[in-house]
């Protein structure tokens, strides 16, 4: 028991500390007194049996604070006279000083009680002291608030607020759990669950018809392709998931006025109940990161429209693709000179009846899926809003906490599709980001409508979502990256006339494929950074035809960085990494650039290069009126 120091109307005791016996830890044998303390532990013992402190001590920052969990299970951090004002004692233990006056106050072992007042001063050195045991607290465990996470072992923890839930043990706000800190959020309902004593749950799923009535109300709306829908479906399945999953893949919904948009979200919130934050309808990057920090619930964003604020939009756009896999995570300056920090996690939904032109970026990142009017699908019935409220969120609400807890429990079959859709999506054609982006969508979708992995004449059928993928479309209609950089290549001013007329590079570059006619511009293409480069044929050894030649773009030329001096992106070291990506596939055979093997001379300049396969070059076989060259 700690000795006690008052003043000459108090009373004043000593009493040495005795070390546990061999082979426990609580108080030795001839200990006298009800209150003992392990001062290598720091467990706490009254009248023998374990009585730990209700507050938790984190550590001593540089600043001399001392940082704890208190017993409201926030982490609070004191200095020396906050511990020691007036309501230091309160603030620390919650107002409950059960704890603190059982281990500090006199005990008077004649009559068997304690006796005296609360004596703050040695209450306030032994929390000072549990400090000083933890040692240093810089504040580099990450504190995580309300939502669904990934565990140390990668299965979900679900923080509900007042309470955590992971691998059927529930644990306090304030615990550390691998390498985080679940702190004290805003309740939130849980999935449905039976509670297994004090501190244990079993999740309780509902039935899988449940499910099957949340993919035929989904399927209410008019999905322009069933494709869409299903991953919409399977967006759900990802929203409960939150952070577990280690890549959230996000969706765009592009509604036609009428498409009943609002109701949709609306309905999305109320099935996924505590996974999801509100539906937010008027908002700024900065107020999402400032609002839901530390926390990983679905975001549903509505009205995601661009028309008096474009640079809002790119903000937005910005967030979402931060958070596809770590999540939004780091700091950021503000012009006061204050740092605030960045921790946004979880998936995210969007709905807008207008969709500008996306970056490559965004694309690979954002599922994008439309939905047409409602009264132009075949059957569909209008529906006031009182009869929405009444059936629709109702039946939601209802489902809600069954729905949660069987997708959380179906957690391992989750992963067992994912495996199955991801291989297919590669081997469809896709690329290892679009195995992710989809893969979890139709993942999701497979889980979220059976009890059984996808059989294999369901992942041959997967072939369906093709158009969804992203690599193969962009490479097809040529809108992805490397293919905007080459376009923005030829369409570019070349400083070169003919007949009066400036040509574009696209033209130079087809004027010198022509074996024939070609010299003068093959001659001017070394000024501008570029060059036909004939490589030896594999079948003969001879060198190819100058239609055939290869396009050899420098990666550092002065010109090139003129020509693209309002191309910020595309210039070097940029430029070539980016056209090291261009690939075109032609009945099966996929086309790609290759580094140039040795360095190359561009109108003397030396420079290394990749090299541009034919395919992707233009030509002067097409003509029209307007232009001189159509591309292959």
């Amino acid at each position: 028991m700690p000795s006690h120091n008052g003043t000459d109307d108090d009373w004043l005791e000593t009493l040495e500390y005795l070390p546990p016996e061999d082979g426990q830890d609580g108080p030795p044998s001839q200990w006298p007194w009800p209150s003992w303390q392990n001062r290598v532990t720091g467990d706490w013992y009254w009248q023998r049996k374990p009585d730990p402190c209700p507050v938790k001590a984190l550590g001593i920052t540089d600043a001399g604070e001392y940082v704890f969990v208190t017993a409201l299970r926030l982490v609070r951090r004191f200095t020396t006279n906050g511990l020691h004002s007036t309501g230091g004692p309160n603030d620390l233990f919650g107002g409950k000083l059960d704890w603190a006056r059982r281990h500090f106050r006199r005990w008077d072992p004649i009559n068997n009680k304690l006796t005296g007042a609360l004596n703050k001063q040695q209450l306030m050195g032994a929390m000072i002291q549990a400090c000083d045991r933890v040692g240093y607290y810089d504040n580099a465990v990450p504190h995580r608030s309300v939502g669904t996470w990934r565990g140390p072992d990668g299965d979900p923890v679900i923080h509900c607020g007042d309470a955590i839930l992971y691998r059927g043990e529930v644990f306090e706000p304030g615990e550390t759990i691998g390498d985080y800190r679940y702190v004290l959020g805003p309740r939130r309902e849980a999935p449905s669950l039976d509670w297994v004593g004090n501190r244990g749950f079993r999740l309780k799923p509902g039935p899988l018809s449940d499910c099957l009535k949340v993919v035929a109300r989904i399927g209410s709306w008019n999905w322009l392709d069933p494709e869409g829908r299903d991953l919409f479906i399977g967006g759900i399945c990802c929203d409960v998931y939150g952070d577990a999953l280690h890549w959230k893949p996000h969706r765009f919904i592009r509604a036609m006025p009428g498409a009943g948009k609002s109701t949709l979200l609306k309905y999305t919130r109320y099935l996924l109940g505590s996974a999801a934050h509100d539906v937010q309808r008027n908002f700024t990057r900065a107020m999402l990161e400032q609002r839901f920090s530390n926390t990983s619930c679905a975001l549903l964003l509505d009205e995601m429209e661009s028309d008096t604020d474009g640079e809002k939009l790119r903000r937005v756009f910005e967030l979402v693709r931060l958070m596809s896999d770590d999540g939004a995570t780091g700091g950021r300056g503000t012009s006061g000179g204050q740092a605030r920090s960045i921790n946004l996690h979880g998936s995210v939904t969007m709905v807008a009846t207008l969709a500008e032109a996306w970056r490559p970026q965004d694309r690979s990142r954002i599922a994008y899926i439309e939905l047409g009017r409602l009264r132009d699908r075949e059957g569909h019935e209008d529906k006031s809003q009182e009869e929405i409220e009444r059936e629709v969120y109702a039946e939601a609400t209802e489902m809600s906490a069954g729905v949660r807890a069987r997708i959380l429990d179906r957690f391992p079959l989750f992963r067992e599709n994912l495996a199955l859709v991801r291989a297919r999506i590669l081997e469809l054609g896709g690329a290892p980001r679009d195995a992710d982006q989809l893969g979890y969508l139709i993942a999701g979708w497979a889980t979220m409508t059976k009890d059984e992995p996808l059989a294999s004449v369901e992942v041959e059928q997967l072939k369906r979502f093709t158009p969804y993928i992203m690599t193969l479309a962009e490479e097809a209609d040529g809108t992805d990256d490397p293919s905007e950089c080459l376009h923005t290549l030829f369409g570019l001013s070349s400083g070169i006339f003919e007949q009066g007329r400036e040509m574009t590079i696209g033209q130079v570059i087809a004027e010198a494929r022509d074996p024939e006619t070609g010299a003068r511009m093959r001659n001017a293409l070394g000024g501008l950074g570029l060059r036909l480069n004939r490589l030896q044929s594999e079948v003969d050894g001879r060198l190819e035809a100058w239609s055939e030649a290869w396009l050899a773009v420098a990666n550092k030329h002065a010109k090139l960085e003129k020509l693209f001096a309002d191309y910020a992106a595309y210039r070097a070291p940029k430029r070539a990494q980016i056209l090291s990506g261009l690939k075109k596939t032609v009945n099966g055979v996929p086309h790609v650039p290759k580094r140039a093997e040795k360095v190359l001379r561009f109108g003397g300049v030396p420079s290394r290069a990749w090299l541009v396969p034919p395919i992707f070059l233009p030509t002067v076989d097409d003509r029209d009126d307007n232009d001189r060259v159509t591309d292959q």
